[in-house]
């Protein structure tokens, strides 16, 4: 029965829009919430107790809102009294003084009186919001004690579903229950990334050499012995950056008016100018790199779209235009003596424009008619996964996908999130982060899912290489050194984003001494002046004020281990270890 569920799970896959919709959403959602009850069963909490003590928080927390709210009031009626004190004090000296000094006059002996009779109201008003600000006061006070002791009592009752959430992220685990097809490494070592290598020609250096980038979190895994990682990283370019700037001039002439009579003139303008100066950008990006030995001659990209946002009327008019497109490169290519070939299938063709594809015949092997009719499925879908919002670069046997939506999903989740001292907030948390989680990762892979080659291809027996010296690869020794705390890896007057590449000290069996290059920019206040020529015929400075930026960099030594199977320790923390994915890092002073 098991073996039939998964032959039917890997035949629905083939259509991963429908699969995901009739299948897996509801899948998962079932066994995140069966884990979820597992862990409450663990724990033993009362779940009910825990119910009724944050009942008691959440009507605490109005009277303490209802109150605080009559403080605020209170304090304002105070305030109100004592500015009319304050007034009727000052009035009464000064009319006491003009009495004096001018002798007995009705308009003084009035304001006298009647800032007496101010003063004594407002003395009286002023006396009884303090004494009700006071009375506030205390019942604030006790109020925000019982809401501690609630507070400490709904921790307490919490803490043993919150130490096991504190564990480890379940979310991987989670995906290849539901997913047996798409396998995470949980613990990690340096074959996965060595076959990839090896076996499959990945360019490692094309990132491990690159200063320009550093990976912020990654994930190795595996379908049917066909590696692939998934990557969050941060990308830096030097571009330039528009400053403004302006001056009002003024100026006067001497003009007759209609009777014929000089008169002087005021003239004002306001000149601008800008400059364009170099200025660094950082930027977010998230990827996935899968191997794979089908169609290992064939190269080709494409871009997203944003198909799916579409009516079907300017689908179909976009598919028209593009076929059009690729009938004249046919034409052209097949004079040229090129191999492009436009595909019978126009909607295909024109919704994923892999133009560039460099081998016709794997292209056609590779997207069979299934495949196709599925991938146009995907690009098309406006409800139920996230369209056309992927980039895919073939490059033989290295499919690199950029999905637009995986930015969208915490990978390395800091698991204090899911804590909580309110039984419902957790469970609500645990459920709806493991489900994002879910639909993200299954729509990055939806575009290799819908290829029914891909799935069913299995790589032959693969004798690793050990091609490196670490423990860990460069991809988690630039994650750790990304999640350390910002103060010990730095450079302290970085103005910017901060950068990290590391390299490989040395290693043992158990640790990867790395050295850590941070690198930003400072920025210094500049200011240029542009000479613009002024509606009064003369040149004027205009100050344009801009930010230099200069590279700063700070080199630190880390400590970087695998957890193993005892995982992360109370005792690591006293080392002062952080917490990071499936490894552990600490700085070395």
């Amino acid at each position: 029965m098991a073996a039939q569920e998964n032959n039917l799970s890997t035949q629905e896959l083939y259509s991963p829009v429908d699969a995901y919709q009739n299948q897996y959403k509801q899948l998962h959602n079932e066994n995140t919430v069966n884990l979820f009850n597992e862990m409450v069963e663990k724990s033993q909490v009362d779940i009910e107790a825990n119910r009724a003590t944050n009942r008691k928080i959440r009507d605490n927390d109005t009277k303490t809102s209802g109150i605080s709210k009559g403080i605020k009031w209170q304090t304002r009626f105070r305030n109100v009294a004592a500015f009319f004190i304050g007034v009727s004090i000052i009035t009464i000296i000064y009319s006491g003084y003009k009495l004096v000094s001018d002798y007995i006059t009705v308009e003084y002996i009035v304001s006298v009186g009647v800032a007496v009779v101010v003063f004594v109201l407002a003395y009286w008003l002023f006396n009884k919001f303090k004494r009700k600000l006071e009375a506030l006061s205390k019942i604030e006070g006790k109020l925000l004690e019982v809401a501690k002791k609630l507070k400490g009592e709904a921790e307490l009752q919490m803490r043993p579903l919150n130490n096991l959430l504190l564990v480890k992220n379940y979310h991987t685990e989670l995906f290849s229950k539901t997913l047996p097809l798409i396998q995470f490494d949980e613990a990690f070592d340096n074959k996965r990334l060595s076959q990839m290598i090896s076996r499959f020609g990945f360019n490692v250096a094309a990132h491990e050499k690159d200063i320009n980038q550093n990976t912020r979190h990654i994930q190795f895994g595996e379908i049917k012995g066909n590696p692939f990682f998934l990557r969050n990283f941060r990308k830096h370019r030097m571009g330039t950056k528009d400053y403004k700037g302006s001056l009002t001039i003024h100026w006067t002439t001497r003009e007759r008016d209609s009777n014929g009579n000089y008169q002087t003139v005021n003239h004002s303008q306001t000149l601008y100018a800008t400059v364009n100066k170099p200025c660094p950008y950082f930027n977010i990006h998230s990827q996935l790199v899968y191997a794979n030995e089908a169609a290992d001659k064939l190269s080709f990209s494409r871009q997203p779209s944003q198909i799916h946002e579409l009516k079907p009327k300017r689908i179909a008019s976009k598919v028209k235009k593009r076929s059009k497109e690729l009938q004249k490169l046919t034409e052209t290519s097949m004079k040229k003596g090129g191999t492009f070939t436009a595909l019978g299938n126009n909607e295909f063709d024109a919704l994923f424009y892999a133009k560039d594809r460099d081998n016709e015949s794997q292209f056609r092997l590779l997207f069979t008619p299934l495949a196709q009719q599925e991938m146009s499925k995907l690009i098309k879908d406006n409800c139920v996964g996230f369209g056309d919002d992927f980039s895919f670069y073939k490059s033989k046997m290295i499919n690199n996908l950029y999905p637009q939506h995986l930015g969208d999903v915490v990978q390395n989740l800091n698991l204090s999130y899911l804590t909580d001292i309110d039984f419902d907030k957790i469970e609500s948390k645990f459920i709806e982060y493991h489900n994002s989680y879910f639909k993200h990762i299954y729509f990055a892979f939806a575009p290799l899912l819908a290829i029914p080659v891909y799935a069913q291809h299995q790589t032959h027996e693969h004798i690793y290489e050990n091609l490196y010296e670490s423990n860990v690869s460069f991809y988690h020794h630039e994650e750790a050194a990304s999640c350390l705390p910002l103060k010990e890896v730095t450079p302290p007057d970085c103005n910017t984003v901060t950068m990290y590449k590391t390299s490989l000290i040395s290693s043992n069996d158990e640790v990867d001494m790395v050295a850590v290059n941070a690198w930003g920019y400072r920025t210094v206040d500049r200011t240029d002046y542009v000479s613009v020529k002024g509606g009064d015929g003369y040149w004027h400075d205009v100050p344009v004020h801009w930010s230099e930026y200069i590279r700063v960099s700070r080199e630190t030594k880390m400590e970087v281990k695998t957890k193993g199977s005892q995982g992360f320790s109370p005792d690591d923390r006293t080392s002062g270890y952080e917490d990071i994915g499936i490894i552990k890092a600490r700085i070395m002073n």
